[in-house]
């Protein structure tokens, strides 16, 4: 039976909740991209321990490979959140530099880069990048920056928003494309792979980060506004890179995991502990639970640990100050339910 998780911690912000104000051109575009969401074949979610909390009240410590999920998922405290936010700070580097691997024309005039996001300090590639600069007749000498994240590790020209209903984002907005660690990039009928093994919700948002940072620093009159978008587990990583970064103006996320507490990861994390394989409970919970779960239960990290390493995946957390934000949440989504914009 499902339970319901555990109140929170007094003095901890509360997570967001769907839908505070943003500017137009953001909400536009994720019009324009919620339509993903459905059609998708799902069955309809329905979490009874939303609507009916008392029916999933826990009667005692639950108690699964030993592991105390209770204590796991239990309110999250300041010393928790600030454990969190150190993570932050591991395995990326202190800051990122540009570099231009190869450009080229697109048909309708635009420029297309691939970037290279460098450990400044080392000067090793971290990860890779797709940028898009549009015509510049009539343009501004400073053009606003939209930072994609997408929600699988494969990217192409194709994620560009550029059709017409997308304007004026592909008119007068340089895009830039974050590839996940790991993930590949197509440019020129060329295959390129970003370094590194994937890191969900995580180093993924530093990469993103130093992608926006690279891209102003390397494609020509990027140097604007910046916002964020993304879809899926990239639409989470929208959401930290906002809490984290306060060039980012605005952000969009659309079926976006945000809070790693909830019952539909618990359910994930109890099956896991049970000895059976990781399911899908959001995207790249695999490679979580290999990160989180599995070290936990093996007694290689400690409870405060694990604890800390899932509120640094979940945005919901660290929204008090976020900037003007936009949420879409389908009820047919499958896979990452309403519940995650509630």
């Amino acid at each position: 039976p499902r339970r319901r998780e555990p109140a929170r911690g007094r003095g901890v912000p509360r997570p967001i909740r769907l839908l505070t104000p943003m500017p137009r051109l953001l909400l536009l575009a994720a019009l324009a991209i919620a339509p993903v969401l459905s059609g998708c074949g799902y069955t309809v979610f329905v979490d009874p321990c939303v609507e009916d909390p008392a029916s999933c009240e826990p009667l005692g410590p639950e108690i699964i490979g030993g592991v105390n999920v209770s204590a796991l998922l239990g309110p999250p405290s300041n010393e928790d959140l600030e454990r969190a936010r150190q993570l932050w700070t591991q395995g990326a580097p202190a800051g990122y530099v540009g570099r231009v691997v190869d450009e080229m024309a697109a048909a309708d005039g635009a420029q297309l880069y691939l970037l290279e996001a460098r450990d400044a300090r080392s000067d090793t590639v971290v990860t890779l990048a797709l940028a898009r600069r549009p015509p510049l007749e009539g343009l501004p000498p400073s053009l606003p920056v939209l930072l994609i994240a997408p929600d699988l590790p494969d990217v192409s020209p194709a994620g560009f928003l550029t059709r017409p209903e997308d304007s004026p984002l592909g008119s007068r907005w340089v895009q830039v494309i974050a590839v996940p660690r790991g993930g590949t990039v197509s440019f020129r009928g060329e295959t390129h792979q970003a370094p590194g093994p994937p890191s969900p919700y995580l180093y993924e948002v530093s990469d993103a980060i130093g992608v926006l940072t690279s891209a102003r620093g390397s494609v020509p009159r990027a140097n604007g506004r910046s916002a964020a978008i993304g879809f899926g587990r990239g639409g989470s990583v929208a959401l930290l890179a906002s809490a984290r970064d306060s060039r980012i103006r605005a952000v969009a996320s659309l079926a976006a995991p945000a809070d790693l507490f909830i019952n539909d990861v618990r359910n994930g994390i109890r099956v896991v502990l049970d000895g059976r394989p990781a399911p899908e409970s959001i995207p790249g919970f695999g490679v979580v639970a290999s990160d989180v779960i599995v070290p936990l239960q093996a007694g290689a990290i400690t409870l405060d640990e694990a604890r800390a390493a899932l509120l640094a995946r979940s945005p919901a957390y660290f929204l008090t100050t976020v900037a003007p934000a936009v949420a879409f949440h389908g009820r047919e989504d499958g896979v990452v339910g309403v519940v995650h914009g509630r």
